[in-house]
């Protein structure tokens, strides 16, 4: 841009010599500056103007006059046009300010000066007026620095800038030198001597910046409070530290941490920096707002309102641009954020953001302007990485040298009839340089490796009925030409995903859990490890190591690779962590196995642990527990990269720690080759600062040892002096010393050295320690009793006097003690046997290291008989022994010492009765005035002395307030894990029973019947010895490792004695009957243990058992006791214990259930009162969690008892229903006719006993206890409510009608018959009301359980209301919003019998009760019902007046599908439809040929079966024709064997022509042996069946090759002489159960590359999860067939499929020109 000559001061005043004043935009027609307001008037008498203080009012009626040119600014850098191209560019311009900018100008706002020379042209800038200041900041902030083509940049200047060009001057000013001022070193932890890191530490409002040091000394680098009002967070090289604030964020940085800028964006919640931690990108939930009235500065303008997410230059701190919600974020409430929203490249240059569905941005930074103008446009895409760089392109990048191109990774998923897709895309230039096509795919996510060498995507994918998920890693080699891909499929779920940092091994974690998905409190995952590598040989990533069994869910690699950490996060139960080495033996790389150096170091844990972060050196990892997290022990440990234990501290309100990171190292990469190759040199120093480290204490120690030899060889040279002095004044000759001869001074050195012959333990009493005083003498008297040491001890930890806890409070005692006396005050305590120093207050220049002097100092027996007496000592020159202390550190005689006695009291617990009252207060210590300075006998008079005792009264004080304090807090974590661990025991740590076998293949139900089954004679001894010691479970585990650690106890036993405790007390001595058989039940197990060794072994034996025994024995004779000692326990007990505690836990009938066993290696008492009600509250919880898995156990025995009585009898039933169905068609129809009556009066019976065993079973299986039946419902099933309830009223009709009667079609109903001229029969509406819908009826529901409702509803109805109506109802019904779930309102009522207000309160949903005993069923319908509605969320209501009806109200929350098709409202009425059909049927009969009772299967297709998950309805509403005709067609066209097709019509016009039955081909079954074929006319049906029950194989009604148990099946199809069309199997059989050998036929079929043939499961077990298993996703079974019912001809039709389907040539199997049946399995 030229640059005017002058710039006019007055807006309009331009010369004529000034280009840019002659160009100024319509200057004449903006408004002038409004003239100044006119003086206030003031009075002619005042003196002076000036002297008016005019401040005031100026400030109250001050205003900003906002100058027209404000909004004025000028564009350069536009391209120079002639006038014949001025429009054009002009309307370039605006086009480019609409889309860079969002304002719309228009050509009267752009002013471009033209050059007055010939030429004419424009000279490069354009004058731009906007409408208001803010709409220019906005211009110039989105129009600056934009290209506008290849050759021009626009540069956006404000108007009134342009001023300062005018006033430079061409004179040459040098400019100031501003002082230099040294600033904070930003990098200065990384100078630290000892190549320390930092971390911080965040509780409460206190946050504290510590030095980790070796061995987990930590020591304070800065602390602050209030810091933060949210959390902390550091930048990725740990240069800054960011605090969220309600304003806005803030960056702190060097070593005092002061504050280097902030950044304004109210109510931000997320903040993430960018790679070189030059950016900061920050997102609040609440919109930017912008105020033009505020006073405030703020840095956003009106273009920024609505926006959430903003992006600063950190250096600056200015705003680079603001940006809205995108995608399902920006609709309103943010319910689920994806942070970071915004992707940086490694390198910095972009940052890019996904709109889910539509496109990626790519933003170039700082202009933050598109990449290329635009977004990059891919349909349907989910989500995008950047490729991470290698260390040598980061350092290219620094250089400025070219480098490769950034690499893009995104995903899209299938849309329509396009696969999913992983795209890897460089930029800038948008080229695709790998694609791969998936399909199947449920999710995708990325993993890059962290130098950008390999891509892994996790691809999860589906089945194609969607049921079943697995998974695949597609693995990207992008170092490798053409970028191959290699595909691993891993079958089961990948929960985690991990590469090794810096290196070419991930670690993967799998389950196969099928509770993974719906994971409750207390239930764990059990997962698989795996460890992959690349093999550069193979050129491909193998599988090294797998490690199954584990409860792992989080992987946690080292910075530096090698090292991994895998642990459990989340678990309410478990947080266990392993340290693994990937690298452990060296050697083993030479080995074949790749695997062979994984080893598992060690396992750890850290209870409550929420987080785990390691180090950035790897050689630390922290593991943490944040409130934030609802920890249930908030703290911190740290851990070396070994898995030893260095720093764990329980900190109340804990919240966040934090690593700090590091920067890439600066040496470059010859430094470290140079220092690798002479690491062992570099390294000398430190190995021998950690020797000295490891030999000494501490440096502070080693100097104080050398100070104090110092002094002694000084003292002893001047006592040598003074000694040869006075022997010089005496007269005397000198000293002569050994090896004067020689002129040498020898030195005689006597060393001691103990050694222990032989150590005695003996028991004391505590009575007995207070009887037997000691006398000790030593430097200082003390006014301690003589007392034994274990008074002492049990006061020291029960106080914990050696904490230091109470010293700075004790330091101010004794100062208010040393302001008073003047003297030095010194507060001492006996602590193991040491004088040692509690408390201080030293006199003016006193510096005597009183720490190590007291230490000479040890009790003295007391001169006085009164312990409470003060000692006093005036005149210390007549004491010897305090003439005599050089020894103690002091550095000139004491004279004066007075000592007042510090008692403390013993707990009631700890002093047995017989010991006396007095004796229950004890010194532990003193409080002394010790000084230099002789006193006067007496001047330390009784007021001195008075205050000196009260003085020490209140130590005693304060040192009961500091227990007082540490027994609250002990108290709250008792209480807080108490809570938590009764929370534990309730959800349950064991999983249940079918939960545990889901991973089986074996039926369930068979599972339960053998659990509870007795062996047979031929089971070995070693199966039927169940071992004394379970398998420890989890929660006693817990409960053992925490009553160690929360109370007194540092060893913990915990015993089942619930089959011994009550033999034992009543006298009958149980050793001889559990000890002498070889193979016993050991009668106490072991729940828990933890500090007893080999306590399973002694509990083997008879001393072991004796040694309970007897204790119990003598805590019964005085049962007051909740506790007790007994000497026989010792056999149990440790070796180092010397105090040991018993609590029995009572049952219910107060006999010992739990023996809790505690000791100590202190000696004496043990627990305070508090301590053994910690105990008893977790022992009872113990018992009930035991109770409860009785409770359980029993439920499982009774669950199977009833599968076992329902598979029996199941048995004979459907041999009964078989041998009818047989009967039935041997009969010739003139025999039929007479004994027909009595086929379906059997048939009846026979159905009312399945209807009864079905009830009980359901009824078994809803009230088991163990999670089997109370697991969520699955609901997968579609339906059409409106079709599936009339066709379910239909089925529940005809099956009540057959019941009722005793036959399809009884003699009453003729019209010759007597009765039926005296009476007419009942007139019964069925009234079927379905409310309208918009959306249609369409429901994604369990069918098989809301049929058993409505079925069992509806049948009552039927039964009891024999005349008037019953009428169904369909309505919506409103509620809140459940999830996207919609409640509908389902009304059943009858204008029946009724009940009575008495029965529907308390005996309705009682099972096995009746209104009346006469009345058929066995009472349990409507208890299904409930417990089926609750299972469901739903609710039941019953309403009823006795002699009137019932109304029963269902309200159930279902998912309703959207439907194009409105519903509208309909009212049916089926009373003449279905009277038809009885009519129809009569007539249809009558015409074969007056035949009276046939067996008619009335209900046909639509009877309920015993299998209450299967329904065969047709899609639509059954029509009354084909009810006829199905019923007719399967009860005479079988039986008479004429084809169904020669069934005269029956004359009504309602009922529409029978459809044809396919008649047989030939009298020759489908089923025909070999051999009984006639000729080639069809093929012979290969039929297998596996029954356990002969009768049942005999019934069968058809030649197969059968076998008697699942085993022998599989070893049969495995010989492949016999290659099955079909198979049939039962699933009750012994050695192997149907369900296993089905999944091991179809594993071995496809082993051998054999096509699926059809197995049929045809069983008496009607387990709806062994069923879902068996044809669910993934099962064995093609169909699923209950015996009983109509299951024979259910049969017969599954044969003749599979017939069909062979002669027709669509069968997989075989075709109709195969091979003969026999053959090699070669053959197949």
């Amino acid at each position: 841009m030229s640059t005017p000559s002058r710039i006019p001061t007055e807006f309009g005043q331009a010369s004529a010599n000034d280009d840019l004043g002659k160009f100024l935009p319509r200057a004449g027609q903006l408004p002038l500056p409004p003239p100044p307001p006119p003086p206030l008037a003031m009075a002619a008498s005042t003196s002076n103007l000036d002297d008016i203080d005019y401040s005031d009012l100026e400030a109250k009626y001050s205003s900003h006059y906002e100058s027209p040119l404000e909004a004025c600014v000028i564009l350069d850098g536009c391209p120079v046009v002639g006038p014949d191209r001025a429009d054009k560019l002009i309307s370039a311009i605006v086009k480019s300010t609409l889309k860079e900018v969002g304002i719309k100008l228009s050509k009267d706002q752009l002013e471009m000066p033209m050059d007055a020379g010939a030429d004419g042209k424009s000279k490069g800038f354009v004058f731009v007026t906007l409408a208001s200041e803010s709409e220019a900041k906005g211009f110039q902030r989105g129009m600056h620095g934009v290209a506008f083509d290849k050759r021009h940049t626009f540069s956006v200047i404000p108007f009134l800038e342009v001023e300062k060009y005018e006033q430079l001057t061409e004179e040459w000013k040098e400019p100031e030198t501003e002082e230099w001022v040294v600033k904070e070193h930003f990098k200065h932890w990384l100078g630290d001597q000892a190549g320390r890191d930092q971390l911080i530490m965040y509780k409460a409002d206190q946050a504290a910046v510590l030095w980790n040091g070796r061995n987990g000394a930590q020591e304070a680098a800065y602390e602050k409070n209030n810091w933060t009002d949210s959390y902390f967070q550091w930048s990725p090289f740990g240069t800054l530290l960011g605090t969220i604030h309600a304003p806005g964020v803030a960056l702190w940085a060097g070593p005092s941490f002061s504050r280097l800028n902030r950044f304004l964006h109210p109510s931000v919640q997320l903040i993430d920096f960018s790679p070189r931690e030059n950016y900061l990108v920050t997102w609040s939930p609440k919109p930017i707002e912008v105020n033009p009235d505020s006073r405030v500065p703020s840095p956003f303008t009106e273009d920024d309102a609505g926006h959430m997410v903003a992006v600063w230059d950190v250096a600056t701190g200015g705003l680079l641009r603001t940006f809205p919600m995108v995608g399902e974020q920006a609709e309103g409430e943010q319910k689920r954020i994806v942070w970071p929203m915004f992707k940086w490249s490694p390198d910095e240059k972009y940052l890019a953001r996904v709109t889910p569905g539509q496109q990626i941005s790519v933003y170039e930074v700082p202009t933050m302007t598109l990449l290329g103008k635009k977004s990059i446009k891919v349909d349907g895409v989910v989500d995008f990485e950047w490729a991470p760089m290698s260390d040598k392109e980061k350092d290219d990048v620094e250089a400025g040298k070219s480098a490769r191109e950034n690499i893009l990774a995104f995903w899209t998923p299938e849309v329509q009839n396009q696969p999913a897709r992983v795209t890897l895309m460089t930029l800038p230039s948008r080229q695709t340089i790998r694609s791969k096509n998936l399909f199947n795919v449920h999710d995708c996510k990325i993993h890059w490796q962290s130098a950008g060498d390999y891509l892994c995507v996790k691809v999860d994918r589906h089945t194609k009925t969607k049921k079943t998920q697995y998974c695949n890693l597609e693995l990207f080699r992008l170092r490798e030409k053409d970028c191959p891909v290699q595909v691993i499929e891993i079958k089961d779920a990948v929960t985690a995903f991990a590469w090794e940092p810096k290196g070419d091994r991930f670690t993967l974690i799998t389950t196969n859990d099928p509770l993974l998905g719906q994971v409750a409190p207390g239930v764990l995952l059990k997962t698989s490890i795996s460890f992959y590598g690349f093999d550069s040989k193979k050129a491909d990533f193998l599988l090294l190591k797998t490690i199954d069994q584990k409860y792992i869910n989080t992987i946690y690699w080292s910075p530096k690779g090698r090292h991994v950490v895998l642990a459990q996060i989340g678990s309410n139960s478990k947080f266990e962590m392993e340290f693994w080495d990937l690298d452990l033996d060296k050697e083993t790389e030479k080995s074949d196995d790749a695997g062979a150096g994984i080893r598992m170091i060690t396992t750890a844990e850290h209870y409550g642990m929420t987080d785990i972060e390691w180090d950035p050196s790897g050689r630390y990892v922290a593991t943490s527990a944040s409130i934030w997290m609802n920890a249930m022990e908030a703290g911190y440990a740290i851990w070396d990269f070994k898995g030893q234990e260095l720093v764990k501290q329980n900190v109340d309100k804990f919240k966040q720690l934090l690593w700090r990171p590091r920067p890439p190292t600066l040496l470059t990469r010859d430094d470290q080759k140079r220092i690798r190759k002479n690491l062992r040199e570099y390294s000398r120093r430190f190995e021998e600062q950690d020797q000295l480290d490891a030999s000494n204490d501490s440096a502070e120690l080693i100097a104080h040892r050398q100070r104090l030899i110092d002094e002694w060889n000084s003292w002893r040279a001047n006592a040598k002096a003074t000694v040869e002095a006075i022997r010089k004044d005496q007269g005397k000759a000198p000293r002569k010393t050994f090896g004067t001869e020689k002129g040498a001074e020898l030195e005689v050195v006597e060393e001691w050295v103990e050694e222990v012959i032989s150590e005695t333990v003996e028991a004391v009493e505590v009575a007995s320690l207070v009887e037997s005083p000691t006398s000790n003498e030593h430097l200082l008297p003390s006014s301690l009793p003589d007392i034994r040491a274990a008074h002492r001890r049990l006061l020291q930890e029960r106080y914990s006097l050696g904490d230091g806890n109470r010293q700075s409070d004790l330091n101010e005692i004794a100062a208010i003690a040393q302001r008073s006396f003047g003297d030095t005050i010194l507060i001492t305590a006996l602590l193991d046997g040491v004088v040692t120093l509690l408390g201080k207050a030293p006199r003016t220049g006193d510096e005597v290291d009183w720490e190590f002097a007291v230490r000479f100092l040890t009790p003295g027996k007391s001169e006085t008989d009164q312990p409470m007496d003060v000692l006093v000592v005036d005149d210390g020159s007549a004491e010897w022994m305090m003439e005599i202390n050089s020894a103690s550190g002091t550095s000139e005689p004491l004279r004066f010492c007075a000592c007042a006695p510090i008692n403390l009291p013993l707990p009631n617990d700890l002093v047995p009765n017989s010991v006396a009252a007095e004796a229950a207060s004890i010194p532990i210590g003193g409080f002394i005035l010790v000084s230099s300075q002789n006193r006067a006998q007496g001047s330390f008079n009784s007021a001195d002395q008075s205050l000196l005792l009260s003085l020490s009264h209140l130590v005693t004080k304060e040192l009961q307030r500091g227990h007082d304090e540490i027994l609250r807090q002990k108290q709250l974590e008792q209480n807080t894990f108490l809570h938590s661990f009764l929370q534990l025991a309730l959800s349950g740590d064991e999983q249940p029973l079918s939960a545990r076998r889901e991973s089986t293949t074996a039926s369930l139900a068979m599972e339960a019947l053998k659990e509870f089954s007795v062996p047979d004679s031929a089971t070995s001894d070693s199966k039927r010895t169940k071992s004394p010691i379970n398998k420890t479970p989890h929660i006693f585990g817990t409960a053992v490792e925490r009553l160690c650690s929360l109370s007194p106890g540092s060893a913990t036993l915990l015993l089942d004695l619930r089959a011994f405790a009550a033999s034992a007390l009543e006298g009958n001595s149980m050793m001889a009957a559990y000890v002498e058989q070889p193979n016993h039940l050991f009668p106490i197990k072991v729940l828990g243990s933890k500090g007893f060794d080999d306590v399973e072994e002694r509990l083997r034996g008879q001393k072991g058992l004796k040694a309970i025994e007897q204790a119990l024995r003598g805590w019964h004779q005085n049962t007051e006791n909740e506790a007790f000692r007994s000497d026989t326990l010792e056999y149990l007990l440790p070796a180092s214990s010397r105090a040991s505690l018993a609590v029995p836990i009572l049952d219910h009938t107060n006999v010992p259930a739990l023996l809790l066993i505690m000791s100590s290696p202190l000696p004496g008492p043990m627990m305070t009162a508090e301590d053994k009600g910690f105990v008893k509250n977790m022992g009872q919880v113990c018992l009930s969690t035991l109770l409860r898995e009785q409770v359980v156990t029993a439920d499982r025995a009774k669950l199977a008892f009833v599968s076992q009585i329902s598979h029996e009898l199941r048995t004979p039933i459907h041999g009964l229903g078989g041998q009818l169905e047989l009967l039935r068609q041997a009969l010739s129809p003139e025999e039929l006719v007479n004994l027909s009556p009595l086929l379906t009066t059997a048939d009846v019976c026979l159905d009312s006993l399945r209807t009864i065993l079905d009830d009980t079973l359901d009824f078994a299986k809803l009230r088991a206890m163990d999670g089997s039946a109370s697991a969520p419902l699955v609901a997968n099933d579609i339906v059409n409510l409106p079709t599936f309830l009339t066709d379910l009223t239909k089925a529940t009709w005809a099956r009540k009608l057959q019941l009722r009667t005793g036959s399809s079609l009884d003699h009453t109903d003729e019209p010759d018959h007597p009765s039926h001229e005296r009476s007419s029969e009942p007139q019964l509406d069925v009234i079927l009301d379905f409310a309208g819908r918009e959306e249609g009826w369409n429901a994604q529901v369990n069918s098989g359980e809301l049929r058993r409702i409505i079925t069992n509803i509806l049948g009552n109805a039927f039964q009891f209301c024999e005349e008037g109506y019953i009428r169904l109802a369909l309505e919506t019904a409103p509620s809140p919003d459940s999830g996207g779930l919609t409640l509908i309102k389902l009304v059943i009522s009858d204008s029946g019998i009724g009940m009575s207000e008495m029965f529907i309160n308390h005996e309705l949903f009682t099972p096995f009760q009746q209104a009346s005993s006469f009345s058929p069923g066995c009472g349990l319908g409507a208890a299904i019902a409930r417990d089926l509605v609750t299972r469901m969320n739903g609710e039941i209501k019953v309403i009823s007046t006795l002699g009137e009806g019932t109304q029963v109200e269902v309200l159930l929350p279902i998912l309703l599908l959207k439907d194009i098709k409105p519903a509208p409202p309909t009212i049916e009425v089926l009373t003449e439809e279905l009277g038809f059909l009885k009519r129809a049927l009569k007539q249809r009969f009558s015409e074969r040929g007056g035949l009276k009772s046939p067996d008619l299967d009335v209900s046909c297709s639509l009877a309920v079966t015993s299998d209450d998950s299967h329904f065969p309805l047709n899609s639509g509403t059954d029509k009354i024709g084909d009810l006829v005709d199905r019923a007719f067609s399967n009860s005479l066209g079988k039986s008479e064997g004429k084809p169904a097709d020669t069934i005269p019509d029956i004359a009504s016009p309602d009922l529409p022509a029978p459809t044809a039955m396919p008649p047989r081909s030939g009298s020759l079954p489908m089923w025909a042996p070999p051999g009984e074929t006639g000729g080639d006319q069809e093929l012979v049906l290969r039929v297998f069946a596996a029954e356990d029950n002969p009768l049942l194989r005999s019934i069968l009604g058809y030649e197969c090759r059968a076998v008697e148990d699942g085993q022998k099946a599989l070893d049969t199809f495995k010989k492949g002489d016999f290659r099955p069309d079909v198979s049939i199997f039962d699933i009750g059989m012994p050695l192997m159960d149907g369900l296993e050998a089905a999944f091991a036929i179809r594993e071995y079929e496809g082993k051998m590359g054999w096509p699926r043939h059809r197995i049929i499961a045809f069983t008496a077990l009607a387990s709806p999860r062994d069923k879902e298993r068996g044809i669910g996703p993934g099962g064995p079974f093609d169909s699923w067939l209950v015996k009983g019912n109509k299951s024979m001809k259910d049969l017969e039709k599954e044969l003749a499929d599979v017939h069909e389907g062979i002669m027709s040539g669509t069968s997989s199997v075989r075709s109709p020109s195969s091979q003969p049946v026999s053959g090699t399995p070669s053959q197949g």
